[in-house]
């Protein structure tokens, strides 16, 4: 007569009940599974541990620990297997500690000549300084073993990320100065768009710079594409070099115009003809600029391109590493010499291969 069973029964919702009877009958999954899914299937319809180990050709110790699981952990645990031990530890956390250490470091300041660590050349390191450090289990220290090390600490010294650091202490005034601009061209918008498009003279432009582009031109005609031979368009590799040229565009933030012009020419130039042709842009003249000798201030009131009826005022500023922002004041057209060229030296070499933004505002009454 058998003993009667002392652990709970097993219960099974419809959803866990039809997930077995798939793992059973499935020829893809893995023999365990199908095994022990077939085990807790025979033991929910009622069968004994004995008739069930007889059935499936296993020990009644691997259907009881089965249904152990089962029991203690649910359905995915008596399915799959449960985390072991493992092999013990070869390497303590002073040791791994150590090796983070290491790869945080520069190899020049180490005396290497390497800018970056190798995976080769941490591994050297760390079996060669080891033992000085205390930490002799790093000898057979593997790359693979340095690289999961690596991993788990979520280092890569072998490579490099570039980001923009803050070096200017008054970043957010002026991060607050120019969103309070475009605050005031929301609501001068608004304002214009209410009673059929009124008219309150304020312009305001947005400019943007890329200078340094090279101007390449090629030395023979592009081949066209050929069936069966060149599938698509050829270009030789040797060019002609035809200087740089700087792009220079403006947005009306009222209209939605752009002003865009291409120059050739040097720093001080660039700044001289930048309100010219702003000017001219928005009075729709074509007048011929003054000569490039000029003083700043010659361009900027022969040429703030406004109509003689209308008074405009135009405010600019010249700020360090050649960025330009202007305000709205009612006052005569002026330059501020505060931040020039004589005073800012390192304003003339600012900005060679970067962009440069600026806003320039004007009222007309």
């Amino acid at each position: 007569m058998p003993f009667p069973r002392k652990r709970n029964a097993l219960q099974f919702t419809e959803p866990e009940l039809r997930k077995l009877e798939s793992i059973r009958k499935s020829r893809s999954e893995e023999k365990r599974r199908t095994v022990r899914a077939a085990l807790l299937l025979d033991s929910l319809s009622g069968q004994s541990d004995e008739t069930i180990a007889r059935r499936h050709h296993i020990s009644r110790s691997t259907v009881v620990q089965c249904i152990q699981k089962c029991l203690q952990f649910g359905l995915d645990a008596a399915l799959g297997e449960l985390p072991r031990t493992g092999k013990p530890r070869q390497l303590p956390d002073d040791a791994i500690a150590w090796v983070l250490n290491c790869a945080c470091q520069k190899p020049k300041t180490l005396g290497y000549s390497y800018e970056l660590w190798t995976y080769g050349l941490l591994t050297a390191h760390v079996r060669g300084h080891c033992m000085a450090a205390g930490h002799p289990a790093l000898q057979k220290l593997s790359r693979s073993k340095l690289h999961k090390i690596l991993r788990q600490g979520e280092l890569r010294p072998h490579k490099i990320r570039y980001y923009v650091e803050r070096r200017d202490p008054a970043f957010e005034a002026k991060m607050a100065n120019v969103l309070h601009v475009y605050k005031e061209v929301e609501i001068v918008n608004e304002y214009r768009r209410g009673e059929a498009g009124r008219k309150l003279g304020v312009v305001t432009i947005s400019f943007d710079e890329k200078p340094g582009i090279q101007a390449l031109a090629v030395t023979t005609p592009d081949r066209p594409p050929v069936a069966g031979q060149y599938p698509c368009h050829l270009r030789d590799y040797e060019y002609k070099r035809l200087g740089t040229v700087s792009l220079l565009a403006g947005l009306d933030l009222h209209s939605g115009r752009i002003i865009e012009n291409r120059q050739r020419h040097s720093q001080k130039r660039r700044l001289h003809r930048l309100p010219e042709e702003t000017g001219r842009r928005l009075a729709g003249t074509t007048q011929d600029s003054p000569g490039a000798g000029q003083p700043f201030r010659a361009h900027l009131q022969r040429d703030a391109g406004l109509p003689r009826d209308q008074a405009a005022t135009l405010r600019l500023r010249l700020h360090t590493e050649a960025r330009l922002v202007a305000e709205s004041h009612r006052e005569p057209i002026q330059q501020d010499d505060s931040n020039d060229a004589a005073g800012n030296p390192r304003g003339q070499q600012a900005g060679a291969g970067r962009s440069h933004s600026s806003i320039l505002r004007g009222d007309q009454c």
